[in-house]
Protein backbone atom coordinates (compact mmCIF):
# COMPACT_ATOMS: atom_id res chain seq x y z
CA UNK A 1 0.00 0.00 0.00
CA UNK A 2 0.95 3.59 -0.19
CA UNK A 3 1.59 3.74 3.77
CA UNK A 4 4.04 0.74 3.34
CA UNK A 5 5.76 2.88 0.71
CA UNK A 6 5.83 5.59 2.68
CA UNK A 7 7.37 3.97 5.69
CA UNK A 8 10.36 2.40 3.59
CA UNK A 9 10.98 5.64 2.09
CA UNK A 10 11.08 7.30 5.53
CA UNK A 11 13.20 4.56 7.09
CA UNK A 12 15.41 4.10 4.08
CA UNK A 13 16.67 0.89 2.64
CA UNK A 14 18.33 -1.84 5.10
CA UNK A 15 16.54 -0.37 7.90
CA UNK A 16 15.36 -2.48 10.72
CA UNK A 17 12.20 -2.06 13.06
CA UNK A 18 9.91 -3.73 14.74
CA UNK A 19 6.23 -3.02 14.48
CA UNK A 20 5.79 -0.42 17.26
CA UNK A 21 8.30 1.92 15.25
CA UNK A 22 6.72 1.27 12.28
CA UNK A 23 3.12 2.31 13.80
CA UNK A 24 5.21 5.35 15.22
CA UNK A 25 6.18 6.38 11.60
CA UNK A 26 2.74 5.82 9.93
CA UNK A 27 0.47 6.63 12.57
CA UNK A 28 2.40 8.53 15.32
CA UNK A 29 1.67 6.42 18.24
CA UNK A 30 2.36 2.72 19.33
CA UNK A 31 -1.24 1.81 20.97
CA UNK A 32 -2.84 -1.84 19.87
CA UNK A 33 -4.86 -0.19 17.42
CA UNK A 34 -1.65 1.72 15.80
CA UNK A 35 0.47 -1.84 16.12
CA UNK A 36 -2.51 -3.78 14.97
CA UNK A 37 -2.74 -1.67 11.87
CA UNK A 38 0.93 -1.29 10.70
CA UNK A 39 1.39 -5.21 11.73
CA UNK A 40 -1.92 -5.80 9.18
CA UNK A 41 -0.56 -3.14 6.89
CA UNK A 42 2.89 -5.47 7.27
CA UNK A 43 1.32 -8.94 6.57
CA UNK A 44 -0.13 -7.56 3.06
CA UNK A 45 2.97 -6.51 1.66
CA UNK A 46 4.73 -8.20 -0.59
CA UNK A 47 7.28 -5.41 -2.10
CA UNK A 48 9.20 -3.71 0.56
CA UNK A 49 9.58 -5.28 3.72
CA UNK A 50 10.67 -8.78 4.65
CA UNK A 51 10.45 -10.28 8.29
CA UNK A 52 13.38 -10.40 10.22
CA UNK A 53 13.00 -12.76 13.44
CA UNK A 54 11.09 -10.32 15.05
CA UNK A 55 11.69 -7.69 13.34
CA UNK A 56 11.18 -5.94 9.85
CA UNK A 57 13.95 -4.63 6.83
CA UNK A 58 13.14 -2.68 4.74
CA UNK A 59 14.52 -4.24 1.52
CA UNK A 60 17.22 -2.71 -0.99
CA UNK A 61 16.02 -0.58 -3.92
CA UNK A 62 16.48 -3.01 -6.48
CA UNK A 63 14.91 -5.86 -5.36
CA UNK A 64 11.65 -3.41 -4.43
CA UNK A 65 11.88 -2.55 -8.42
CA UNK A 66 12.23 -6.11 -9.19
CA UNK A 67 9.11 -7.08 -6.94
CA UNK A 68 7.44 -4.35 -8.18
CA UNK A 69 7.69 -5.53 -11.85
CA UNK A 70 6.53 -9.04 -11.10
CA UNK A 71 3.57 -7.62 -9.22
CA UNK A 72 3.13 -5.89 -12.25
CA UNK A 73 3.23 -8.90 -14.95
CA UNK A 74 1.40 -10.96 -12.63
CA UNK A 75 -1.37 -8.32 -12.85
CA UNK A 76 -1.26 -8.27 -16.44
CA UNK A 77 -1.56 -11.66 -16.90
CA UNK A 78 -4.61 -12.29 -14.80
CA UNK A 79 -6.01 -9.29 -16.74
CA UNK A 80 -5.45 -11.64 -19.84
CA UNK A 81 -6.80 -14.65 -18.06
CA UNK A 82 -10.03 -12.70 -17.68
CA UNK A 83 -9.91 -11.83 -20.98
CA UNK A 84 -9.95 -15.25 -22.34
CA UNK A 85 -12.35 -16.88 -19.98
CA UNK A 86 -14.94 -13.97 -21.24
CA UNK A 87 -13.50 -15.27 -24.79
CA UNK A 88 -14.40 -18.63 -24.16
CA UNK A 89 -17.50 -18.11 -22.46
CA UNK A 90 -18.88 -16.19 -25.68
CA UNK A 91 -17.44 -19.15 -27.82
CA UNK A 92 -19.31 -21.52 -25.95
CA UNK A 93 -22.50 -19.44 -25.84
CA UNK A 94 -22.19 -19.45 -30.04
CA UNK A 95 -22.95 -23.26 -30.34
CA UNK A 96 -20.73 -25.64 -32.11
CA UNK A 97 -21.44 -24.10 -35.66
CA UNK A 98 -20.42 -20.81 -34.48
CA UNK A 99 -17.21 -21.23 -32.60
CA UNK A 100 -14.12 -20.71 -33.80
CA UNK A 101 -11.52 -23.16 -35.07
CA UNK A 102 -8.48 -23.91 -34.07
CA UNK A 103 -7.04 -21.68 -37.00
CA UNK A 104 -8.66 -18.86 -35.89
CA UNK A 105 -8.13 -19.32 -32.21
CA UNK A 106 -3.98 -19.47 -33.13
CA UNK A 107 -4.80 -16.15 -35.37
CA UNK A 108 -6.65 -14.24 -32.87
CA UNK A 109 -5.63 -12.44 -29.43
CA UNK A 110 -6.15 -15.07 -27.28
CA UNK A 111 -3.58 -17.51 -29.29
CA UNK A 112 -1.31 -17.73 -26.22
CA UNK A 113 -3.77 -19.40 -23.89
CA UNK A 114 -4.92 -21.54 -26.75
CA UNK A 115 -1.39 -23.31 -27.00
CA UNK A 116 -0.55 -23.12 -23.76
CA UNK A 117 -3.78 -25.43 -22.77
CA UNK A 118 -2.07 -27.38 -26.21
CA UNK A 119 1.07 -27.56 -25.05
CA UNK A 120 -0.14 -29.17 -21.46
CA UNK A 121 -1.86 -32.12 -22.65
CA UNK A 122 0.43 -32.99 -25.31
CA UNK A 123 3.82 -32.71 -23.10
CA UNK A 124 1.61 -34.40 -20.18
CA UNK A 125 2.36 -31.64 -18.09
CA UNK A 126 0.93 -28.85 -15.88
CA UNK A 127 2.50 -25.59 -17.04
CA UNK A 128 5.29 -23.19 -15.01
CA UNK A 129 3.65 -20.58 -13.19
CA UNK A 130 0.29 -22.29 -12.47
CA UNK A 131 -0.92 -20.68 -15.83
CA UNK A 132 -2.58 -24.01 -17.23
CA UNK A 133 -4.74 -23.86 -13.32
CA UNK A 134 -5.51 -19.70 -13.98
CA UNK A 135 -6.98 -21.00 -17.29
CA UNK A 136 -9.39 -23.83 -16.19
CA UNK A 137 -10.72 -21.99 -12.99
CA UNK A 138 -11.31 -18.87 -14.91
CA UNK A 139 -13.15 -20.77 -17.20
CA UNK A 140 -15.01 -22.87 -14.67
CA UNK A 141 -13.29 -25.80 -15.44
CA UNK A 142 -11.17 -28.61 -12.61
CA UNK A 143 -7.89 -28.57 -13.04
CA UNK A 144 -6.55 -31.66 -14.92
CA UNK A 145 -4.93 -32.57 -17.94
CA UNK A 146 -8.45 -34.04 -19.03
CA UNK A 147 -10.40 -30.85 -18.07
CA UNK A 148 -7.95 -29.25 -20.49
CA UNK A 149 -8.50 -31.77 -23.43
CA UNK A 150 -12.14 -30.77 -22.54
CA UNK A 151 -12.12 -27.51 -22.95
CA UNK A 152 -9.79 -27.56 -26.09
CA UNK A 153 -12.57 -29.79 -27.51
CA UNK A 154 -15.36 -27.52 -26.32
CA UNK A 155 -13.57 -24.53 -27.57
CA UNK A 156 -13.32 -26.40 -31.02
CA UNK A 157 -9.59 -25.41 -31.15
CA UNK A 158 -9.52 -29.38 -30.98
CA UNK A 159 -11.64 -32.04 -32.96
CA UNK A 160 -13.84 -34.22 -30.55
CA UNK A 161 -11.58 -37.07 -31.68
CA UNK A 162 -8.73 -35.47 -31.69
CA UNK A 163 -5.29 -37.79 -32.11
CA UNK A 164 -3.62 -36.27 -29.21
CA UNK A 165 -0.90 -38.95 -29.75
CA UNK A 166 -0.02 -37.57 -32.87
CA UNK A 167 0.78 -34.28 -31.67
CA UNK A 168 2.76 -35.63 -28.96
CA UNK A 169 5.25 -37.36 -31.90
CA UNK A 170 5.35 -33.88 -33.57
CA UNK A 171 3.07 -34.78 -36.65
CA UNK A 172 1.03 -31.89 -37.57
CA UNK A 173 -1.12 -30.81 -40.69
CA UNK A 174 -0.26 -27.04 -39.87
CA UNK A 175 2.77 -25.39 -41.44
CA UNK A 176 4.77 -22.62 -39.33
CA UNK A 177 4.01 -19.08 -41.01
CA UNK A 178 6.50 -18.28 -42.96
CA UNK A 179 6.09 -22.09 -44.56
CA UNK A 180 2.29 -21.12 -45.32
CA UNK A 181 3.30 -17.57 -46.67
CA UNK A 182 6.01 -18.85 -48.85
CA UNK A 183 3.60 -21.71 -50.26
CA UNK A 184 1.04 -18.83 -50.78
CA UNK A 185 3.78 -17.47 -52.72
CA UNK A 186 4.33 -20.65 -54.93
CA UNK A 187 0.98 -20.53 -55.53
CA UNK A 188 0.63 -17.50 -57.29
CA UNK A 189 3.94 -17.07 -58.97
CA UNK A 190 5.57 -18.94 -61.65
CA UNK A 191 9.27 -19.89 -60.56
CA UNK A 192 11.81 -20.31 -63.46
CA UNK A 193 13.12 -24.08 -63.47
CA UNK A 194 16.93 -24.32 -62.51
CA UNK A 195 16.93 -27.62 -64.53
CA UNK A 196 14.90 -26.71 -67.42
CA UNK A 197 17.87 -27.51 -69.67
CA UNK A 198 18.09 -30.95 -68.14
CA UNK A 199 14.87 -31.77 -68.28
CA UNK A 200 12.98 -33.78 -71.16
CA UNK A 201 10.06 -34.29 -71.84
CA UNK A 202 7.80 -37.55 -71.51
CA UNK A 203 4.75 -36.53 -71.78
CA UNK A 204 4.38 -39.16 -74.39
CA UNK A 205 4.78 -41.88 -71.87
CA UNK A 206 1.59 -43.47 -70.31
CA UNK A 207 2.13 -43.40 -66.47
CA UNK A 208 0.40 -45.19 -63.90
CA UNK A 209 0.29 -44.72 -59.64
CA UNK A 210 -0.92 -47.38 -57.11
CA UNK A 211 -3.42 -44.86 -56.22
CA UNK A 212 -7.16 -45.28 -55.75
CA UNK A 213 -9.38 -42.66 -57.11
CA UNK A 214 -9.39 -40.48 -53.95
CA UNK A 215 -5.80 -39.42 -53.98
CA UNK A 216 -5.37 -35.94 -54.43
CA UNK A 217 -1.15 -36.28 -53.76
CA UNK A 218 0.51 -38.20 -56.36
CA UNK A 219 3.96 -38.53 -55.54
CA UNK A 220 5.21 -41.56 -58.25
CA UNK A 221 3.98 -43.09 -61.05
CA UNK A 222 5.56 -45.70 -63.48
CA UNK A 223 5.55 -46.14 -67.24
CA UNK A 224 6.97 -49.34 -69.09
CA UNK A 225 8.09 -49.40 -73.10
CA UNK A 226 8.58 -52.45 -74.66
CA UNK A 227 11.72 -52.62 -77.08
CA UNK A 228 11.48 -55.72 -79.11
CA UNK A 229 13.71 -58.81 -78.74
CA UNK A 230 12.65 -59.23 -75.08
CA UNK A 231 13.87 -55.88 -74.16
CA UNK A 232 12.09 -53.46 -72.11
CA UNK A 233 12.54 -49.80 -70.87
CA UNK A 234 10.92 -49.28 -67.30
CA UNK A 235 10.44 -45.57 -65.98
CA UNK A 236 10.07 -44.33 -62.15
CA UNK A 237 8.67 -40.86 -62.04
CA UNK A 238 9.26 -39.17 -59.13
CA UNK A 239 6.99 -35.40 -58.02
CA UNK A 240 10.52 -32.51 -58.59
CA UNK A 241 9.20 -29.67 -56.69
CA UNK A 242 12.69 -28.56 -56.51
CA UNK A 243 11.80 -25.66 -59.26
CA UNK A 244 9.91 -23.71 -56.35
CA UNK A 245 11.03 -24.49 -53.48
CA UNK A 246 15.07 -23.52 -53.19
CA UNK A 247 17.75 -24.77 -51.08
CA UNK A 248 17.51 -24.38 -47.54
CA UNK A 249 14.31 -21.91 -47.59
CA UNK A 250 11.53 -22.26 -44.86
CA UNK A 251 9.42 -24.77 -46.55
CA UNK A 252 13.13 -26.89 -47.59
CA UNK A 253 13.84 -27.79 -44.04
CA UNK A 254 10.08 -27.64 -43.23
CA UNK A 255 10.16 -30.65 -45.69
CA UNK A 256 13.30 -32.44 -45.31
CA UNK A 257 11.91 -32.77 -40.96
CA UNK A 258 9.43 -34.38 -42.30
CA UNK A 259 10.50 -36.47 -44.78
CA UNK A 260 7.35 -37.43 -45.95
CA UNK A 261 3.28 -37.55 -46.10
CA UNK A 262 2.18 -39.22 -43.04
CA UNK A 263 -1.33 -41.18 -43.72
CA UNK A 264 -3.93 -41.47 -40.71
CA UNK A 265 -7.19 -42.42 -40.40
CA UNK A 266 -8.55 -38.63 -39.83
CA UNK A 267 -6.47 -37.91 -43.18
CA UNK A 268 -3.34 -37.37 -44.53
CA UNK A 269 -0.37 -35.11 -42.88
CA UNK A 270 1.17 -33.50 -45.53
CA UNK A 271 5.18 -33.26 -46.53
CA UNK A 272 4.58 -29.93 -48.07
CA UNK A 273 1.42 -27.36 -47.55
CA UNK A 274 -1.89 -28.94 -49.08
CA UNK A 275 -2.76 -26.62 -51.87
CA UNK A 276 0.77 -27.38 -53.18
CA UNK A 277 1.16 -31.31 -52.44
CA UNK A 278 -2.30 -31.94 -54.10
CA UNK A 279 -1.68 -28.83 -56.72
CA UNK A 280 1.80 -28.01 -58.72
CA UNK A 281 3.47 -30.61 -56.54
CA UNK A 282 1.20 -33.69 -57.43
CA UNK A 283 1.83 -35.56 -60.73
CA UNK A 284 -2.12 -35.26 -61.96
CA UNK A 285 -3.76 -36.73 -64.52
CA UNK A 286 -3.82 -34.77 -67.33
CA UNK A 287 -1.48 -32.13 -66.28
CA UNK A 288 1.98 -30.98 -67.03
CA UNK A 289 4.44 -31.47 -64.01
CA UNK A 290 8.21 -31.91 -62.93
CA UNK A 291 9.47 -35.12 -62.15
CA UNK A 292 13.05 -36.68 -61.76
CA UNK A 293 12.62 -39.86 -63.74
CA UNK A 294 15.07 -42.84 -63.71
CA UNK A 295 15.25 -45.12 -67.13
CA UNK A 296 16.49 -48.37 -66.62
CA UNK A 297 16.67 -50.59 -70.17
CA UNK A 298 16.37 -54.82 -69.31
CA UNK A 299 17.65 -57.40 -71.85
CA UNK A 300 15.06 -60.75 -71.84
CA UNK A 301 16.58 -62.10 -68.55
CA UNK A 302 15.97 -59.15 -66.78
CA UNK A 303 19.55 -57.59 -66.49
CA UNK A 304 20.02 -54.34 -66.06
CA UNK A 305 21.57 -53.07 -69.84
CA UNK A 306 21.86 -49.04 -69.02
CA UNK A 307 20.07 -46.68 -66.79
CA UNK A 308 19.87 -43.60 -66.61
CA UNK A 309 17.82 -39.97 -65.00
Amino acid sequence: SGLVALAWETLGEGHQCGVEELAEALFGGRGPGECYTAFYLLALDRVYFRKRGRAFEARPLAQVQELKARLEEEEAQRRRVEAFAAAAAEALAQGEEGRPGEEQWLAGDHAWAVEALQHSVVDEARLTGGLMDALLEACGRPRTLHAALRLLQDLGAWGAHEMVQQRRLGVTARFPGEVRAQAEAVERAEFADPDAGRREDLTGLPLVTIDDASTREVDDGLSAEALGGGRARLWVHIADPTACVPLGSPMDLEARARATTVYLPPGPVPMFPHGLATGPFSLTAGQDRRAMSLCATLEEDGSLADCRV
